[in-house]
């Protein structure tokens, strides 16, 4: 078994579609299924099961992608540490952030003295969608990752740190009645959608492990959420800013959303809303000494309380 076909066997579990995954590989799609046919013969089982061009993992699969994941994710941290520890200014640090967020000056700050702390270290930030921040913390090629967190929820093998508390707000177009208001109220949000579609992410959008988390702030309205009049369920979170800038519909995001720098677009506070917490989130067994280096920087600076 090589790491390579665990690479293509744990992106193929975790995405459910092989052209995808070949897609995501940059490898063709027969590569991929001959790398996965000849680790379903060293493991003497099947692993997919393809069924009317719907893919699943059978029980053998799963029981393999379970114990792999930690052992991949081992493996790439371990590498990467070793990098690191080889050069005490050096090594690297891979960062993720949720696409419909930005950096604010605070992690802006801490990756300017990171990179002067280690002035040789390899700095990757990339964007993803919820289920992608989530993989690379479990396969190791993300280190720590920025989204929404709360400290009364407890990841498995994983630790958090919020950064700063924020109201829930909806962002709607500047030329909306609703838009000379300062202040609304969740119940008013939702009367805005007989007129206005609320636009929100379809709960496929998110790994199982997150979806309680990521929705908690709109856990009072989440039970009328599917099939309810005015509400656009989309499957990306890029797709949200474009569609609320194109005055298709308002949302419900935090001040740190992308929507927040657009000058067309406000951002009104829900009053009585659930208080949401950007923050850092990261595998509780990564001693990558950057990373390290990096969380005790952004403890330093990160604001007591309040929005950024």
């Amino acid at each position: 078994m090589t790491t390579t076909q665990i690479q293509y066997f744990l992106l193929s579990a975790q995405l459910l579609n092989f052209t995808a995954a070949a897609d995501r590989l940059y490898v063709a799609q027969p590569t991929l299924s001959r790398q996965i046919s000849l680790l379903e013969e060293e493991v003497g089982a099947k692993l997919f099961e393809r069924r009317n061009n719907v893919v699943s993992l059978t029980p053998a699969g799963e029981l393999l992608a379970k114990g792999l994941t930690c052992v991949y994710s081992e493996i790439n941290t371990i590498l990467k540490n070793l990098r690191s520890f080889s050069d005490k200014d050096g090594g690297s640090l891979s960062f993720g952030l949720l696409e419909d967020q930005v950096l604010d000056d605070m992690l802006t700050r801490s990756f300017r003295e990171l990179a002067r702390k280690r002035p040789h270290a390899d700095i990757n930030i990339s964007r993803h969608g919820a289920k992608g921040l989530f993989g690379g913390l479990m396969d190791g090629s993300l280190d720590v990752v920025f989204m929404l967190v709360y400290d009364d929820v407890a990841f498995a093998d994983f630790s958090h740190m919020p950064i700063f508390r924020d109201l829930a707000h909806i962002a709607i177009l500047r030329d909306h009645p609703a838009a000379s208001r300062d202040t609304i109220t969740l119940a008013e949000s939702l009367r805005m959608a007989k007129d206005l579609p609320l636009i929100i992410m379809s709960l496929d959008a998110f790994p199982h492990p997150m979806r309680h988390a990521l929705l908690q702030p709109f856990q009072p309205l989440s039970d009328g959420f599917p099939g309810t009049p005015g509400i656009k369920s989309v499957s990306s979170f890029s797709s949200i800013p474009l569609l609320v800038e194109a005055g298709l519909g308002f949302a419900f995001v935090n001040s740190s959303n992308i929507l927040a720098r657009d000058p067309k677009i406000k951002l009104i506070p829900v009053t009585d809303g659930e208080y949401m917490s950007p923050g850092l989130l990261w595998r509780t067994g990564n001693t990558n000494p950057a990373l390290g280096d990096f969380l005790s920087i952004v403890k330093r600076l990160k604001p007591i309380s309040g929005s950024p």
